[in-house]
């Protein structure tokens, strides 16, 4: 997806193929913290269990941080964030509302 306003979009129209939301906090026409707050907004809106989201960005300011809990996101992660954090991330995240989880280390394939 290329814009916040895609994300939510998308969302609304396929929320039961999706398992969890990352996005990025700085998009174009709906940021991340906005987009967010709106899938939030429709879950409860249409009676739906909220799916994890996550948000990665390069501000790590208390302000943002309070923002995307406002918000319900799920996730806070700073950028820049190494393909292993970034994983160990996601697992921890999704391991609370997952039974289970496959991992397949693309240097193993």
């Amino acid at each position: 997806m290329t814009n916040g306003t895609e994300l939510l979009e998308t969302y609304k129209k396929s929320h039961t193929d999706v398992d969890f939301v990352l996005t990025d906090f700085e998009m174009p026409l709906l940021d991340g913290i906005s987009a967010c707050s709106e899938i939030r907004k429709f879950e409860k809106d249409n009676d739906l269990p909220g799916k994890p989201l996550a948000l990665i960005t390069g501000n790590d300011a208390y302000n943002t941080r309070k923002l995307a809990s406002s918000a319900g996101v799920n996730m806070f992660m700073v950028k820049p964030l190494g393909r292993a954090d970034l994983a160990k991330s996601l697992m921890k995240l999704l391991s609370k509302v997952c039974t289970k989880v496959l991992v397949i280390d693309d240097d193993d394939v």
